[in-house]
């Protein structure tokens, strides 16, 4: 069409993931002073927070902004779209590949701090320091892994998105189980600050909502992936048992366990 595709368009975004690492970085930094008991770093601790979780979603917001405008010299945009998308696959695109699903993952995992924030009483310090680095790693790996990279040239039009994912699952199945993953990070967070409390059964009542909506959002997450496997890919069952599976079997797996051992914990103190 008649748009103008600039040779910088990539520079807002890769500018908002830099910033959202520096505010991240600050955020563990202030809340780990509190944590040793400073208490005067508060506001700046929770700032840093907001800014970093801002930070995210104008990054996000501009990633949506850059497939419904059709920018195919986005590396990512080319790659996983093309002009012809309806909305709905255009908005999936989003997470069709690498880049954009540990954006999308890193933005949960921004909204779901503020459980921690506003919930996490004696823990939250520590808790909020090891949340903090975990989002690091994020963090890390979408400065590697960019998803507003460059093409060395401006393509008139898109590869277009894996016809096995022009599905309406497509749409609802990979944020339900990122969210999932992103959640898993909360009762992470608290356990760790318990470690460093030393406080061994405080902390149980605390997690077991959060372990809990994880192990629902996993299995939410499974269920509709195996629906979709079977519907779409025509294997011949719901499961096939390859490696996408299982990697998000096996967390599930996991907090089931966990929510077994929380509950007998919480009963007779044997774990």
């Amino acid at each position: 069409g008649g748009r103008s595709i600039n040779m910088s368009d990539n520079a807002p975004g890769d500018l908002l993931i830099f910033l959202g690492f520096a505010f991240n970085i600050l955020a563990g930094v202030f809340f780990f002073l509190m944590a040793r008991g400073n208490k005067s770093y508060e506001s700046l601790a929770k700032k840093s927070y907001h800014a970093f979780t801002i930070s995210t979603v104008l990054a996000s917001a501009y990633l949506f902004y850059l497939f419904f405008s059709h920018n195919f010299a986005i590396k990512y945009v080319h790659d996983y779209s093309d002009s012809t998308l309806p909305f709905f696959y255009l908005l999936s695109a989003f997470w069709g590949g690498q880049e954009g699903t540990y954006l999308l993952w890193l933005m949960f995992n921004a909204f779901f701090g503020y459980i921690i924030i506003y919930n996490g009483e004696q823990y939250r310090n520590w808790a909020m320091v090891i949340y903090s680095s975990v989002n690091l790693f994020f963090l890390v790996l979408l400065t590697n892994l960019s998803p507003f990279a460059m093409m060395d040239f401006i393509p008139a039009e898109g590869a277009g998105l894996n016809p096995l994912l022009q599905d309406a699952w497509m749409v609802i199945h990979p944020p339900i189980i990122f969210v999932g993953y992103s959640m898993a990070a909360i009762p992470f967070a608290f356990a760790m600050a318990a470690l460093i409390k030393k406080d061994y059964s405080g902390w149980l009542k605390k997690v077991f909502p959060w372990a809990a909506i994880t192990a629902l959002m996993l299995a939410g997450g499974n269920i509709l992936g195996g629906y979709w496997a079977y519907k779409t890919l025509g294997w011949g069952g719901y499961w096939a048992w390859d490696p996408v599976e299982n990697s998000s079997f096996i967390p599930w797996f996991a907090s089931l366990a966990l929510l077994h051992g929380l509950v007998i914990e919480k009963r007779s103190g044997a774990l």
